[in-house]
């Protein structure tokens, strides 16, 4: 696809509230965890359109320890989750989970995987 360009349309993002609450099961425990950030992208298609959710997580650097099993579940949904939906407004949705936002130990790592998301 060289010099083609795919126009995607930033659709919204917003901070959590505490309105969504995810569930990931750690070695038969069950942890809840709350996103702080949600980014919406949308690209046409002929027909409907492509939405992608992608949930962000800053982190300072004195948590990134603690939250680990944070950022191993965020990672995880893009290896797990189902990666295209179909519904019958015939657009697709995806849902991806980026590493921890950190400027000082992860900056390469999340600008690495922010980017395969716009390609």
């Amino acid at each position: 696809m060289s010099g083609s360009k795919v126009k995607i349309e930033l659709r919204y993002i917003f901070q959590y509230q505490a309105s969504l609450l995810l569930a990931w099961s750690l070695q038969h425990h069950m942890h809840l965890f709350e996103p702080d950030f949600l980014l919406f992208l949308q690209e046409d298609k002929s027909e409907g359109y492509i939405q992608q959710q992608i949930y962000i997580e800053p982190k300072g650097s004195y948590l990134l320890e603690t939250d680990k099993w944070k950022e191993e579940f965020l990672k995880e949904i893009n290896d797990e989750a189902i990666p295209i939906v179909t519904y019958v407004d015939n657009n697709d949705y995806h849902i991806f989970g980026l590493p921890f936002y950190n400027t000082e130990y992860k900056i390469e790592e999340f600008t690495e995987s922010m980017d395969n998301f716009l390609k």
